[in-house]
């Protein structure tokens, strides 16, 4: 566990975040993860909960014991993101194409590893402070898409269109960062010409005859 940075007694704003997706299966031109990392619009990290077993004494007493060691990938909260659409449907299309091809078994060839491992390997959640510095990272392992959200189309609407995915994943992973490390330092500013006097007379004067 990193030790904290000294920021008592600010608080983290619900706006100060962004998401990084490693890799999407059925998403092939990197440069095109733009579509995803930057058209995030809500996320909602679900709760962290453990199991309790449950011992019964007499005269109605009892005691919990944690359930621990015993699943501990089991149970977990459903990681929801809702994104903005693209004008060109590209970022609905690419994880409908990925959601099909798992509802069908459909993987391609090119995927030569086993089907479960259809996935996204990482998903990254960055807490930024006040100045959007990274201070926390929450990150999600192997994510399968459970849910591709409806889309509501409506006549003389012109909002802007969003959908909402739901992720299962293997665990999830947190680390704390020092704000301050790979920063650059700002030095004292050097006077490196002195000041001095212009050079023009302190009594200037005009020679009519010239």
């Amino acid at each position: 566990m990193a030790k904290n940075n000294g920021f008592f007694p600010n608080v983290l704003h619900g706006d100060k975040w962004r998401i990084t997706f490693s890799n999407i299966p059925t998403l092939n031109d990197v440069g095109n993860m733009r579509y995803f990392d930057n058209y995030v619009k809500s996320c909602t990290i679900p709760a962290y909960t453990m199991g309790e077993i449950i011992s019964n004494l007499p005269e109605g007493w009892q005691i919990r014991h944690p359930l621990g060691g015993m699943k501990k990938n089991q149970d977990l909260g459903v990681l929801s993101l809702t994104f903005k659409l693209s004008e060109d449907m590209y970022n609905y299309i690419v994880f409908f194409s990925w959601i099909q091809r798992l509802r069908y078994g459909d993987v391609p060839p090119s995927h030569q590893d086993y089907f479960r491992k259809y996935t996204v390997k990482t998903l990254t959640v960055s807490m930024l402070d006040n100045q959007k510095r990274t201070v926390a990272e929450l990150t999600f392992t192997n994510l399968f898409m459970t849910s591709l959200g409806a889309l509501d189309l409506a006549y003389g609407s012109t909002e802007e269109l969003s959908f909402t995915c739901e992720f299962t994943y293997e665990t999830v992973l947190y680390d704390l960062k020092d704000p301050m490390i790979g920063g650059v330092e700002i030095t004292t500013p050097t006077n490196v010409i002195e000041c001095g006097t212009s050079g023009v007379p302190i009594n200037p004067f005009l020679d009519w005859n010239k």
